[in-house]
């Protein structure tokens, strides 16, 4: 169809009042041809193409991609932001209340009240809400939950109207550009931006990730034995750990079993050394040696850890809705949107997590990093050190590769892992549903894993 166009104006489809455009979408006007003629030329155009089997025009994709990288962009800056921000607020100012009646509850002897009060300010301090239950609150409580549901019912209105304005008009430029491929005769591609418009407006897109995302710590999180903190993963039957496992929680498994490897004791790449400390994601380890220390679990507490599955891990990270439910890894390596972590960007904000940075240039100057990024750590950082994900989950990308129970594909040879490391400086390494594949038996200083507890 695109003989019958000719060169016209561009249109910008932005944000009105204070905001600037976030996309400009180019739309070409029909040459002052009759009617007529534009209809032979049409079928006559739409007949000799029919050999082009190309679902979606590389112009039309392109557009696309500019049009959501704008949207996400301008989602982040002006409803993540301003609502994680607000929160943060929010959180120091209810922070003194909040030690003042953990006072005063230890002053009465009020165990109940002081356990819940001292949970809320461990979760205010790490960037999350006020503990969201249905239960009555403490009598001493009852006026500061009401005041900070109020102000955060606020925040969340706004954040709401923001998000619905940003939405309509996003879904402006995707029904152009459906009635463009529409007139065209680009069926296929008509019908996936459609599928696009109805994802958005029943809200099972992949959201924007802010890169400064604040934990949210859902109802029916569990801490086991080891004082591993574990939390709901929407779409799934499991708990998952909100932090790689340790090196504190591995030397627990290995004190207790005789027979474990000493290869994760001292690690160090290239000449450089790692830090020993206990807070620091385990390396290392062997697939083998990742599900036997779940095992090992599983009997200690009575309750069933293992590794998360592909699809799980893909849940967590909030993908899963844009791949299929089938298949193996392999299959759907990459599937996913273009999506990163902490959004459409190639190159993470400065501090959203551990990958290979200046830091890690600066002790590995041979090697290849990713320019302009600073995270502070040439190797691994201690676990829970950047900001979490909207669950509450830490490190999804970033600082170790994590092992999946999964085989990649039916040779069953290689194991799926996932998330990217301190090693990694490429950008599709660092996608959302990149998978990477290695033998179980194999040991990588920038391999680690993480756990997860059945609820069934």
């Amino acid at each position: 169809m695109r003989a019958i166009w000719a060169a016209g104006s561009t249109i910008h489809c932005g944000l009105t009042g204070t905001h600037s455009a976030f996309v400009s979408i180019h739309m070409r006007t029909p040459a002052p041809f009759t009617s007529t003629v534009l209809l032979f030329a049409a079928l006559f155009l739409s007949w000799a193409v029919r050999g082009d089997d190309s679902v979606m025009p590389p112009e039309a994709q392109k557009r696309l991609d500019s049009l959501k990288a704008g949207y996400e962009s301008y989602v982040l800056q002006n409803v993540t932001k301003p609502f994680d921000d607000g929160l943060k607020a929010l959180n120091e100012k209810v922070k003194p209340a909040l030690q003042r009646a953990s006072a005063e509850a230890a002053q009465r002897k009020d165990l109940d009240a002081l356990v819940r009060i001292k949970a809320d300010i461990e979760r205010t301090n790490a960037g999350g809400m006020l503990t969201d239950s249905s239960d009555t609150p403490p009598e001493l409580l009852k006026h500061i939950y009401a005041t900070y549901k109020l102000e955060l019912g606020k925040l969340d209105s706004a954040k709401k109207t923001s998000l619905a304005d940003a939405k309509q008009r996003y879904d402006k430029g995707l029904t152009q550009i459906q009635d463009e491929l529409t007139t065209a005769q680009k069926v296929e591609g008509a019908l996936l931006v459609k599928q696009m418009r109805e994802s958005l407006a029943a809200g099972t897109d992949t959201p924007p990730t802010a890169s400064a995302a604040l934990p949210i710590i859902k109802a029916g999180a569990y801490t086991n034995s080891l004082g591993m903190k574990f939390v709901p993963v929407p779409g799934t039957s499991i708990l998952m750990c909100i932090h790689e496992t340790r090196r504190s929680d591995f030397a627990s498994y290995a004190n207790a079993v005789t027979d474990v490897s000493p290869n994760w004791k001292n690690v160090s790449f290239e000449g450089v050394s790692f830090s020993t400390d206990e807070n620091e994601p385990v390396t290392m380890v062997t697939w083998d040696e990742a599900a036997e220390f779940c095992d090992w679990l599983t009997k200690k507490d009575g309750r069933k850890h293992r590794l998360p599955t592909d699809a799980e891990w893909s849940a967590a990270i909030g993908i899963a809705g844009n791949e299929s439910k089938t298949g193996t890894p392999v299959a759907k390596h990459m599937s996913a949107a273009k999506v990163f972590p902490w959004g459409a960007m190639q190159i993470p904000p400065n501090g959203f997590g551990n990958y290979a940075d200046t830091a890690f240039n600066a002790k590995f100057p041979t090697h290849f990093f990713i320019k302009g990024y600073s995270d502070g750590f040439a190797t691994t950082a201690p676990a829970m050190k950047f900001q979490a994900n909207n669950l509450g989950i830490y490190d999804l990308g970033g600082n170790v590769w994590e092992w999946c129970a999964d085989w990649f594909d039916d040779a069953k040879e290689r194991r799926v892992s996932r998330g990217g490391s301190w090693y990694g400086y490429e950008a599709d390494d660092m996608l959302s549903g990149f998978r990477g594949a290695l033998p179980p038996t194999h040991r990588r200083a920038y391999y680690g894993f993480r756990c997860v507890v059945e609820t069934n």
